[in-house]
């Protein structure tokens, strides 16, 4: 699988957390094994209240395009959001899939 990670607004992840996102991204492939490329894009956004992290992750599945966004407070909690919310997306499309045959 191809996994391509962008930030915005000139935020800048480390390399351990890219291989931590890289990990949580290839770990989707037991929901739904036929993903042909991600991208996942990560920003921080500074309010006055506070800073806020944005993760969108959009997968290629079959020909079509599967996307979820999530923000939090901090960049693991993002992830774990998208992550989760990733998961029930590809879980329903599993059953789909198993459905049709």
């Amino acid at each position: 699988m191809n996994i391509q990670i962008t930030t915005r607004h000139e935020s800048h992840i480390s390399d351990d957390t890219k291989t931590f996102i890289e990990d949580e991204v290839r770990g989707l492939t037991k929901f739904y094994d036929k993903i042909t490329s991600a991208h996942v894009v990560c920003d921080r956004e500074t309010h006055k209240n506070g800073q806020e992290d944005t993760i969108e992750l959009d997968l290629s599945v079959d020909g079509t395009t599967l996307s979820a966004k999530a923000t939090e407070e901090n960049l693991g909690k993002a992830l774990d959001a998208v992550v989760e919310k990733m998961t029930r997306q590809l879980k329903k499309k599993n059953e789909k899939v198993k459905e049709h045959k």
